[in-house]
């Protein structure tokens, strides 16, 4: 009678098994669609996602055929007895199986998503880890095995990070052995349920008696995880290691910004990167720097007014949010700044260490809906990176002009990598002559770029961001080339006269530069000594000084001529002057142009150091025939400028013009 019992308790919770199977499937599918389509919004693996969701569709399918291939006359919630033991088995295999997908996407996620979004989809799979304790009650180690596949992976993930969340994986197992704890009990409870109503009537107040424990069990697991979803929530909004609001929580911030702020009401929006942070991090260690982080962090917040938020934005880099009135919203964005400023400065005691860090800061002023809030988060970040270029230290507050700056800059260098390829990128030509005669003695190439979009852009605008982008050394190549190649088939290629090309320090950091030189010399038939490598002064101050100076003595064994150029206008020292293999020093237009003031005395200066060093001298911007006379009297040796010739896109012949009073007339 006993095993009886036993067979038809067995069935009996095969039915509450199969009652609650559809709605099972339709949760873990509905949690599913929504965790994917966040992750898809936040920068997820789309590919992965796309897959992932395919996978997931096609299991759901499959338990839904199952489900309905074993009910009782096609009914989806009564079970066909004599199809149980096949149905149990397709349901433990299709619950273990998409156990074992969201344990795919928990690691994937974690292992290559930011924090925030890893919160998001922890929270999910523990909600449904937490409602399956319920739901699979009917089921004994199947629905353990299944809250193993869903939480410990997640555990794994948290730990195989490059900075394992120890905290974050303790919390996990906690809740993967609550969850096993509490569905114990509910299963335990659902078998003396199931008993109860099996027994007489007698039993009935013994059976009130369960209800009301169970009732009280699914209380106390509501509660526990009311309770730890706002642990997680808290997580999710706020900064591990300084307590201080993430970008989550700055968002959120946001959006509470934008709901119940006024019209009248602005919010000054203050960024700060830590100036040479990453020095002292890498210098004294990871902890010594965590700890500079906290106390700033706590300083920022202690300092901010009431209603501030601070946010660590990443990294070194610190957001705050304070909404005024908006009539003086700039002069308490730059006393806000100045305030936090003198906070931070103090010195810090971090390890043994006492510490002193300055910030740089950008400020901008927003109305309070939402896409204004971003924007001036964005203008705010670009007002910090004008500062960083410039001076460190300071506070910069963010104008039109600053953002139209900008917009160029972004303009130029996305037009700027495809330039090359467009063959919107041309050669010009300027001659150099001698100043005692005014015969042609080179050529400096210079490299123009006229766009279709942005028009005419000039050199000192797109070089700089050819540097960063790292386009310069293409670019070098393609002025080499294309110099000599037209060298070679000009009148001038087998007349001795040289080719000044300017080379940037990117290019002189790189040891195959000799080569290149080499070969394509070799290539159109020119002579080494007919090409002149212009550096500035700026190449003297790379951190690779030593290969720099390789770079430069390889190309001077090979015949090349090494001229400075923009002499006078850098802050190389003279010692260092003669480290390097130069011929000739070349003179800035700017004191060609100064000459009746202090630019005189830089020249003469010039020419003594050029003398002393046994150097050759051009001055370049020569623009009037009375500058020529007085430059070649002061003993320059080579001139350069429009009284001789603009820059063109072949190789003129300079004007050579008078050479003394006496033939001027």
């Amino acid at each position: 009678m006993e095993q009886g019992n036993e067979r038809v308790l067995a069935q009996r919770l095969l039915e509450l098994a199969f009652k609650a199977d559809l709605s099972a499937i339709a949760v873990s599918f509905t949690a599913g669609i929504g965790t994917c389509g966040y992750l898809w919004l936040q920068g997820g693996d789309q590919g992965f996602l796309l897959y992932w969701v395919i996978a997931l569709f096609a299991l759901s399918a499959l338990r839904i055929i199952a489900h309905l291939r074993n009910g009782e006359n096609g009914s989806t919630s009564a079970l066909n007895l004599e199809l149980a033991s096949r149905w149990r088995w397709q349901n433990v295999t299709g619950l273990q199986c998409a156990g074992i997908m969201w344990a795919v996407l928990s690691m994937h996620t974690i292992a290559t998503m930011p924090m925030e979004s890893a919160f998001v989809l922890v929270l999910v799979v523990f909600s449904m880890s937490t409602g399956a304790t319920g739901t699979l009650a009917p089921l004994n180690w199947p629905a353990k095995f299944y809250f193993l596949l869903m939480v410990g992976p997640i555990v794994a993930a948290f730990l195989a990070r490059p900075m394992p969340e120890v905290t974050l994986a303790v919390v996990g197992l906690l809740f993967f052995l609550l969850n096993v704890v509490f569905h114990k009990a509910n299963h335990q409870t659902l078998l003396k349920s199931e008993q109860l109503r099996l027994a007489n009537g007698k039993l009935a107040s013994a059976l009130s008696r369960e209800q009301a424990e169970l009732k009280s069990l699914n209380e106390g697991l509501e509660r526990r995880v009311k309770e730890r979803t706002e642990d997680l929530l808290f997580l999710a909004e706020h900064d591990l290691l300084t307590g201080i609001l993430n970008r989550t929580g700055a968002s959120n911030y946001l959006a509470t910004l934008a709901e119940h702020g006024g019209s009248n009401k602005k919010t000054v929006v203050l960024f700060i990167d830590l100036d040479r942070f990453k020095e002292m991090n890498d210098g004294l260690g990871h902890a010594v720097g965590d700890e500079v982080l906290r106390t700033v962090a706590a300083r920022l917040r202690e300092n901010s007014p009431s209603g501030a938020a601070v946010c660590r934005w990443g990294g070194d880099e610190f957001l705050i949010l304070y909404p005024v009135d908006g009539s003086n919203a700039l002069e308490e964005g730059r006393a806000l700044a100045d305030t936090l400023r003198g906070a931070v400065e103090a010195p810090i005691r971090a390890m043994s260490h006492e510490l002193r860090v300055g910030f740089s800061a950008g400020v901008s002023i927003s109305a309070m809906d939402q896409s204004s809030l971003y924007e001036a988060i964005r203008s705010a970040d670009l007002a910090l990176g004008e500062v960083k270029r410039q001076r460190r230290g300071a506070t910069r507050v963010f104008s039109d002009d600053l953002g139209k700056r900008f917009e160029r800059q972004l303009l130029i260098s996305q037009s700027l990598r495809s330039a090359l390829s467009k063959e919107e990128l041309k050669v010009a030509y300027q001659p150099v002559v001698s100043a005692e005669t005014h015969q042609l003695v080179a050529y400096e190439a210079l490299l123009r770029w006229k766009s279709p979009f942005l028009g005419d852009v000039r050199p000192d605008e797109f070089i700089p961001i050819a540097e960063d982008l790292g386009e310069i050394i293409p670019i070098g190549k393609y002025v080499l080339d294309r110099g000599l190649e037209e060298l070679a088939a000009s009148e001038f290629g087998k007349t001795g006269v040289k080719l000044a090309i300017n080379v940037s320090a990117t290019q002189l950091v790189d040891n195959r530069w000799p080569q290149i030189v080499e070969s394509t010399l070799t290539k159109h038939g020119i002579s080494a000594e007919q090409l002149i490598l212009e550096v500035t002064e700026t190449a003297f101050d790379a951190a690779d000084d030593n290969l720099v100076q390789s770079v430069l003595r390889a190309c001077r064994q090979l015949g090349v001529e090494v001229h400075i150029d923009d002499f006078g206008t850098g802050y190389s020292s003279l010692e260092r002057l003669h480290q390097y293999p130069v011929t000739a020093l070349k003179i800035d237009r700017s004191f060609v142009q100064q000459m009746s003031s202090g630019g005189l005395a830089i020249i003469e200066g010039s020419l003594v150091i050029a003398k002393k060093s046994g150097l050759k001298t051009v001055a370049e911007g020569v623009e009037t025939l009375e500058q020529a006379r007085a430059l070649a009297k002061l003993g320059v040796d080579h001139l350069q400028g429009y009284y001789f010739g603009k820059p063109e896109f072949h190789f003129n012949r300079p004007f050579k013009g008078p050479l003394s009073d006496a033939n001027a007339g």
